[in-house]
């Protein structure tokens, strides 16, 4: 019974942390950036690029992968013989690489119109301060848990 207990809280707990992850960059949630001085519309914007941004990256990836696929393939029925082939691969897998950093440069210039320097330091620092707590209160839980464990054990 204590099993399934603990079984459940830990699911609720999963909810609860994967349900606040919704709508933030990284370990930096919404409530960080508010908190920093970050307007609510320019939080938005900033959403709003980062998943253009996040969705550009993850197209780029895909087709740097279906290239590297192919590389392998060449590779697989002889190096020697595809070497044009795997020359222009690589050539085409070098652009993408240089889209996704060219990307990544523009995403962040981007980004500081709608968040400053400071204040994404400064919620970042938010959220760091919040993940401590919520790790110290995870420890507390658990050191608690022990105990009860612990006096209940014959």
């Amino acid at each position: 019974m204590r099993k399934v207990f603990y079984l459940l809280l830990c699911i609720i707990f999963s909810i609860v942390v994967l349900g606040n992850a919704e709508g933030s960059f990284g370990i930096v949630y919404d409530e960080d950036f508010k908190a920093a001085g970050v307007n609510g519309e320019n939080l938005e914007k900033a959403k709003i690029l980062m998943g253009k941004t996040s969705l550009e990256f993850k197209k780029l990836t895909l087709n740097k992968q279906q290239l590297e696929l192919e590389a392998n393939r060449y590779i697989l029925d002889g190096a020697e013989k595809n070497l044009g082939n795997l020359d222009e691969i690589f050539d085409k897998i070098g652009v993408i690489e240089a889209k996704i950093l060219k990307g990544k440069i523009r995403s962040q210039v981007e980004m500081f119109n709608y968040i400053t320097r400071q204040q994404y330091v400064k919620a970042r620092e938010y959220a760091v301060e919040r993940i401590s707590k919520e790790q110290q209160s995870r420890f507390k839980f658990q050191q608690e848990s022990n105990i009860e464990v612990l006096k209940s054990t014959p």
